[in-house]
Order: C-alpha cells, then structure tokens, then sequence
C-alpha cells in the first residue's frame, strides 16, 4: 500500500452558492467514473488537514456496486499514540442534504471513529469491517452556508478513514408528486353540511362527518339516529290493584314501547299474552288481572 501526502493546508471549497446539484468525490488524485455513468471528482479541493491517501492493491471489496471505489481513501495520520482528526469543508447553499460517507476496512483490522457534522456529534459510531464497504447515511440541514465534516478516531492505533462523500439536496415533495395522493385524499371522511364544533358526529349516507339530529337529552343509536335518552326505573304503575281493575298508567309513554319491561312480583310479563300498551296506557289481559297485594314494577324509556 502506497501513500500520497495530500491537503495539509485548510483550501476553501470552490463551489457555487447557486449550484445545489450533487456533490460526489472520493479519495484520489485523478477524476472517477462509476457503473452509473456518475463522475466522482477528487476529494482535495475540500479536504483539510494533515491527512494521506492510501491506495490499497485491487482486493475485492464485498457489498460494493463500485468496489474500485472503495479501494483508495483518505486516512488521519498518526502522530505516536494518538490520531489527528481531519475534516472537509463544503460551501453549500442552506437546504436539506442527505450526507452518505463511503469507506471499507482495507487492513487486516476493523476501526472506529466519529463524525462531528457542522459541529454536532450523531450518536452512531462509525465501524469499518475488514473487506466489507460500509455506508453511514445522515439527513441534516445546512443554515450557516457551509458544511463541515471532522473525523476523529476512537482508537490511536487505527486512524479515522473514508473512501468517498456524497452529498445530495433533498428536493421538498409536493402533493402532486405522491401519485394518487388528492384520489386518496377525496375518499377521506370530510365535514357534512350538519357538522358543528361540540355536537355528537355521525358518518352520513354521503359518507360525510355530520352531527347528529337531536337536542342535549337525545341518546346516539349506532345506526346514527338519535332517541330521547330519560327513563323511568322501577315505577309503580298507577291503579288500583284489587283483583278487578286491568288498567293502568305509566307516568310517561314507553318509547320505543318494546322498551317497557313490566314486572308482577319480579316475574316479567309479556306484551300480547299479558297486557297491551297504548300510549302510557296499560291494559292486561283477561285471566293476567293482578290480584291483591300484587307487586307491578315497570322499567322503559321515554
């Protein structure tokens, strides 16, 4: 493996405020096409500090498209035990980027290092496999003009390395880009013309939000319609309970009247067989009559 000191000095990046187009370099002195037809230019306009390229002999590099570009990189030179970090700096107009850096272990032994992006740390730690390309991919947003990458090694033995960068605008998405997005949005529930703030809401025959037809004592059945929600519980019907009398009166009228549940000593009767109802009207049938000291109890709503 050969080295190439290179970007000793802090170089400013040339690159045009107006132009928000990728930005592809990887660590070499010469220009480099991909499989994709995609020109990766060197690295050594935006590289800073003291750093060296490495070419490693033409080993496979697994999990790689482009493996030929992950066979140079750029690496932190080691001064005794310890590693000094090097960085880029990229004059970028204020976006969203995706930020992917490229490296593969191209030694016998894996590395660690960090990333510190415009002088934040992502929580990932950056580890390099032996003969395996790695990509570490990071969305931010550039506010300030420019973008700054510091690599710093974790271990002083192997220093912090990268093969190639990438750097891509990220183009906001409007709704007419999602297809079928305004189809979906048309079949999503919308306001009904009877929907108000604060009242019960029902899904129409439109498949609309309305709310509910009622006033503040209604009940909401499930089938959308509303019902008045009183009710009388246990009531003694009025009558006079003496063995010849077969009518009486319920406080309110049963509504629905399937609702009355009308009891003699806790046994319930049943309208038809026992009695009819008319309105709040109860009349029992010949042979039910309710005798002396009958208990009648009557539940329903109204």
């Amino acid at each position: 493996m050969r080295f190439l000191l290179a970007a000793a000095l802090a170089i400013p990046a040339l690159f045009a405020q107006e132009n928000i187009g990728p930005i592809r370099i990887h660590a070499g002195l010469t220009s480099f096409t991909d499989l994709s037809g995609q020109i990766w230019a060197p690295d050594t306009t935006y590289a800073q500090g003291i750093t060296a390229i490495s070419t490693a002999p033409l080993s496979p590099v697994a999990n790689a498209m482009n493996p030929t570009l992950y066979q140079a990189q750029r690496e932190a030179l080691s001064f005794g035990s310890s590693c000094s970090p090097f960085s880029y700096l990229f004059t970028l107009p204020n976006n969203r980027y995706r930020l992917t850096l490229k490296l593969a272990e191209l030694s016998t032994t894996s590395r660690t290092f960090t990333a510190t992006l415009n002088g934040a740390s992502p929580a990932q730690t950056i580890k390099t496999e032996v003969g395996q390309a790695t990509d570490f991919v990071y969305y931010l947003n550039v506010t300030t003009g420019s973008l700054s990458i510091v690599l710093s090694s974790v271990n002083p033995v192997n220093c912090a390395v990268v093969s190639a960068i990438e750097i891509l605008p990220q183009v906001p998405i409007t709704e007419t880009d999602v297809t079928e997005l305004n189809q979906d949005l048309s079949t999503t529930v919308r306001q009904g013309p009877g929907f108000a703030a604060g009242a019960v809401a029902v899904i129409n025959s439109n498949g609309m939000l309305d709310g509910a037809v009622g006033g503040p004592g209604s009940c909401v059945l499930i089938d959308g319609t509303t019902q008045s929600c009183a009710y009388s519980d246990g009531e003694i019907p009025q009558g006079t309970v003496d063995g010849n009398n077969i009518t009486f009166t319920l406080y309110g009228s049963p509504n629905p009247p399937a609702s009355l549940v009308l009891t003699r000593n806790g046994l319930v009767l049943t309208q038809g067989p026992d009695y009819t109802l008319s309105g709040s009207t109860i009349t029992f049938a010949t042979g039910a009559t309710p005798q002396i000291e009958d208990l009648l109890q009557a539940f329903y709503r109204m």
